[in-house]
């Protein structure tokens, strides 16, 4: 699993969901903007929502293997922080008090069952662990197969569109100048 920091559209300033410079350890243009606001004391409510929408959510990426779409090879799934939390809490408890066994072990790990509910805003999910390690050399899987999938694992870094600190500063500039622009047409109004 490997943590990683997003920028969603939904923030207003982005044109997309990228991922942040902080997902390499670099400092986020937004986030720097957003705590210097935060750090000049109260604002507004609207102003306070859209400064907190700045800071790049955490999200943890993995390889996985869906099974029963074996052919599709190695995908990227990501979660959030918290659906990352309660997964690895389920893990852990489904093997209580033993230690949880290596779920990426393609000769004894465990598969991992993902229920997916459709609620009225976000969709839930829910985790469970076969309760038999499961091989992922199979009847129609080789083990070539096996090895192609650890050898030739998609890079998250080169799945997802990076933002750079320039590309964040032009954004955000070009945000506060509409912003600014819309609000003298209002008063001319």
């Amino acid at each position: 699993f490997q943590p990683a920091f997003v920028h969603y559209k939904s923030n207003e300033v982005v044109p997309k969901t990228m991922f942040s410079p902080k997902s390499w350890g670099k400092t986020d243009t937004l986030e720097t903007f957003m705590q210097n606001e935060l750090n000049k004391g109260q604002k507004p409510t609207d102003e306070f929502k859209f400064l907190i929408n700045l800071k790049p959510t955490q999200i943890v990426v993995a390889p996985i293997i869906v099974r029963g779409k074996e052919d599709e090879g190695v995908k990227l799934w990501t979660l959030s922080k918290s659906q990352f939390e309660t997964f690895h809490d389920k893990v852990r408890s489904s093997f209580h008090p033993q230690t949880p066994p290596n779920i990426w072990d393609p000769k004894e790990g465990y598969d991992i069952i993902i229920d997916v509910k459709k609620g009225e805003k976000y969709r839930t999910y829910d985790y469970s662990v076969a309760r038999q390690a499961t091989p992922l050399q199979g009847e129609n899987i080789t083990d070539d197969q096996v090895q192609e999938w650890l050898n030739d694992q998609p890079s998250w870094e080169e799945a997802y569109t990076k933002a750079t600190n320039e590309e964040l500063k032009d954004y955000l500039q070009n945000y506060l100048t509409e912003e600014e622009e819309a609000e003298e047409m209002d008063e001319d109004i």
